[in-house]
Protein backbone atom coordinates (compact mmCIF):
# COMPACT_ATOMS: atom_id res chain seq x y z
CA UNK A 1 0.00 0.00 0.00
CA UNK A 2 2.98 2.43 0.91
CA UNK A 3 4.45 1.99 -2.74
CA UNK A 4 1.10 2.69 -4.02
CA UNK A 5 0.39 5.81 -2.31
CA UNK A 6 4.01 6.77 -3.20
CA UNK A 7 3.21 6.63 -6.87
CA UNK A 8 0.00 9.05 -6.21
CA UNK A 9 1.98 11.31 -4.85
CA UNK A 10 4.81 11.28 -6.94
CA UNK A 11 2.19 11.64 -10.00
CA UNK A 12 0.61 14.47 -7.87
CA UNK A 13 3.98 16.04 -7.73
CA UNK A 14 4.61 15.51 -11.20
CA UNK A 15 1.57 17.37 -12.25
CA UNK A 16 2.01 20.32 -9.87
CA UNK A 17 5.23 20.78 -10.89
CA UNK A 18 6.84 23.76 -13.62
CA UNK A 19 10.09 22.56 -14.73
CA UNK A 20 12.71 24.45 -16.59
CA UNK A 21 11.76 22.55 -20.19
CA UNK A 22 8.28 22.69 -20.82
CA UNK A 23 6.73 19.53 -20.89
CA UNK A 24 3.28 19.57 -22.38
CA UNK A 25 0.13 19.38 -20.15
CA UNK A 26 -1.22 16.80 -22.32
CA UNK A 27 1.71 14.56 -21.99
CA UNK A 28 1.32 14.98 -17.80
CA UNK A 29 -1.75 14.62 -18.04
CA UNK A 30 -1.75 10.90 -19.92
CA UNK A 31 1.05 9.78 -17.06
CA UNK A 32 -0.71 11.32 -14.14
CA UNK A 33 -4.57 9.11 -16.02
CA UNK A 34 -1.38 6.24 -15.91
CA UNK A 35 -0.20 6.61 -12.68
CA UNK A 36 -4.00 6.93 -11.22
CA UNK A 37 -4.92 3.76 -13.49
CA UNK A 38 -2.86 1.57 -11.10
CA UNK A 39 -3.66 3.37 -7.96
CA UNK A 40 -7.43 2.93 -8.61
CA UNK A 41 -7.20 -0.36 -10.07
CA UNK A 42 -4.59 -2.08 -7.52
CA UNK A 43 -5.11 -0.27 -4.31
CA UNK A 44 -9.06 0.73 -4.43
CA UNK A 45 -10.35 -2.32 -6.76
CA UNK A 46 -12.34 0.43 -8.80
CA UNK A 47 -12.93 -0.82 -12.76
CA UNK A 48 -10.99 2.01 -15.08
CA UNK A 49 -11.75 2.26 -18.70
CA UNK A 50 -9.10 4.03 -20.78
CA UNK A 51 -9.22 6.30 -24.16
CA UNK A 52 -6.12 7.74 -25.63
CA UNK A 53 -4.39 7.30 -21.69
CA UNK A 54 -7.10 8.99 -19.99
CA UNK A 55 -9.88 7.56 -17.75
CA UNK A 56 -12.91 8.15 -19.58
CA UNK A 57 -15.26 5.62 -17.02
CA UNK A 58 -14.71 5.59 -12.87
CA UNK A 59 -16.88 2.61 -11.47
CA UNK A 60 -16.64 2.89 -7.99
CA UNK A 61 -19.63 0.52 -7.17
CA UNK A 62 -19.56 -1.17 -3.88
CA UNK A 63 -16.77 0.93 -2.88
CA UNK A 64 -17.93 1.48 0.92
CA UNK A 65 -17.40 5.34 -0.12
CA UNK A 66 -19.18 8.11 2.13
CA UNK A 67 -18.01 10.80 0.14
CA UNK A 68 -17.21 11.31 -3.41
CA UNK A 69 -13.86 13.23 -1.95
CA UNK A 70 -12.82 10.14 -0.79
CA UNK A 71 -11.42 9.11 -4.55
CA UNK A 72 -7.73 10.36 -4.07
CA UNK A 73 -7.44 12.86 -7.14
CA UNK A 74 -11.27 12.92 -8.35
CA UNK A 75 -10.60 16.43 -8.99
CA UNK A 76 -8.14 15.78 -11.70
CA UNK A 77 -10.66 13.50 -13.67
CA UNK A 78 -11.60 16.42 -16.14
CA UNK A 79 -12.21 13.92 -19.24
CA UNK A 80 -14.51 11.47 -17.14
CA UNK A 81 -17.32 10.82 -19.37
CA UNK A 82 -18.70 7.94 -17.06
CA UNK A 83 -19.18 7.68 -13.51
CA UNK A 84 -20.63 4.87 -11.28
CA UNK A 85 -21.01 5.32 -7.65
CA UNK A 86 -24.07 3.21 -7.06
CA UNK A 87 -24.16 0.96 -3.78
CA UNK A 88 -22.15 3.30 -1.51
CA UNK A 89 -23.01 5.35 1.34
CA UNK A 90 -22.76 8.81 -0.55
CA UNK A 91 -25.45 11.54 1.58
CA UNK A 92 -24.43 14.85 -0.36
CA UNK A 93 -24.43 15.31 -4.04
CA UNK A 94 -21.03 17.37 -3.94
CA UNK A 95 -17.57 17.77 -6.01
CA UNK A 96 -18.61 16.89 -9.64
CA UNK A 97 -18.62 20.27 -10.98
CA UNK A 98 -15.18 19.58 -12.58
CA UNK A 99 -16.91 17.02 -14.84
CA UNK A 100 -17.84 18.92 -17.97
CA UNK A 101 -17.53 15.81 -20.21
CA UNK A 102 -19.56 13.51 -17.76
CA UNK A 103 -22.73 11.82 -20.04
CA UNK A 104 -23.73 9.15 -17.32
CA UNK A 105 -23.84 9.36 -13.81
CA UNK A 106 -25.35 6.11 -11.59
CA UNK A 107 -25.83 7.19 -7.95
CA UNK A 108 -28.34 4.78 -7.46
CA UNK A 109 -28.47 2.80 -3.94
CA UNK A 110 -26.91 5.05 -1.46
CA UNK A 111 -28.49 7.60 1.19
CA UNK A 112 -28.70 10.82 -0.63
CA UNK A 113 -32.15 13.11 0.13
CA UNK A 114 -31.55 16.00 -1.85
CA UNK A 115 -30.58 16.22 -5.31
CA UNK A 116 -27.94 19.19 -5.80
CA UNK A 117 -25.10 20.79 -7.21
CA UNK A 118 -25.23 19.14 -10.69
CA UNK A 119 -25.87 22.56 -12.39
CA UNK A 120 -22.24 22.59 -13.87
CA UNK A 121 -23.14 19.36 -16.06
CA UNK A 122 -24.62 20.44 -19.48
CA UNK A 123 -23.26 17.27 -20.89
CA UNK A 124 -25.07 14.62 -19.43
CA UNK A 125 -27.34 12.42 -20.73
CA UNK A 126 -28.08 9.31 -18.36
CA UNK A 127 -28.24 9.64 -14.48
CA UNK A 128 -29.94 7.08 -11.83
CA UNK A 129 -30.78 7.89 -8.61
CA UNK A 130 -32.70 5.11 -7.82
CA UNK A 131 -33.14 3.61 -4.51
CA UNK A 132 -31.99 7.10 -2.48
CA UNK A 133 -34.73 8.77 -0.10
CA UNK A 134 -34.67 11.55 -2.27
CA UNK A 135 -37.19 14.39 -0.98
CA UNK A 136 -35.84 17.31 -2.43
CA UNK A 137 -34.24 18.41 -6.05
CA UNK A 138 -32.69 21.88 -6.89
CA UNK A 139 -31.06 23.52 -9.55
CA UNK A 140 -31.71 20.45 -12.36
CA UNK A 141 -31.79 21.05 -15.77
CA UNK A 142 -32.80 17.96 -17.77
CA UNK A 143 -32.66 19.23 -20.97
CA UNK A 144 -29.95 16.79 -22.14
CA UNK A 145 -30.56 13.83 -20.34
CA UNK A 146 -31.67 10.71 -22.53
CA UNK A 147 -32.75 8.25 -19.94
Amino acid sequence: LNFKKKNYEFAEEIFNSNYDTPIPRSILEVCFNLILYDYYVNSCGYNITLREGLIILLNCEGSKLDDISEIQAFNKLVKLEHLQLQRNNIQIIRGLSHLTQLKTLNLSQNQIKKIENLEDLNNLQEISFSSNKIRKIENLDLRSLKK
